[in-house]
């Protein structure tokens, strides 16, 4: 059984966030079947901002720092794995608007459910 690969069709995305305000900034989704494999993350920015991302409607991680910059991201050996989605909320705790940052990239592979 042949199973295909693809790469994340857009591995970045940015959202401008009101002061004292949350939003989602970055969000990967996956059919039935498939399983998402994340090896690259990086991310923007700013005192009193905080980024939550989330696995399958987990929380998979909170950051109060930046990861690492979205010209040369982390790289997650062995991958991060999803089955669903895998989403970042930028949270602005500012008292003005700030910018929110995403790199995230990976492969999906269909035809799992077998396995």
């Amino acid at each position: 059984m042949s199973r295909q690969v693809k790469t994340f069709i857009k591995t970045y995305d940015y959202k401008e966030i009101a002061a004292n305000s949350a939003d989602m900034v970055f969000k990967q989704e996956i059919g039935q079947g498939q399983v998402g494999f994340v090896d690259k993350i990086g991310n923007s920015w700013a005192v009193n901002t905080v980024y939550e991302i989330y696995i399958d409607g987990q929380v998979f991680m909170t950051l109060n720092r930046q990861l690492a910059s979205l010209t040369d991201p982390h790289i997650f050996r062995p991958p991060v794995v999803f089955h669903r989605s895998i989403s970042f909320f930028g949270i602005n705790k500012t008292a003005a608007a700030v910018t929110f940052e995403v790199v995230c990239d990976g492969m999906i592979y269909d035809d799992f459910q077998n396995i």
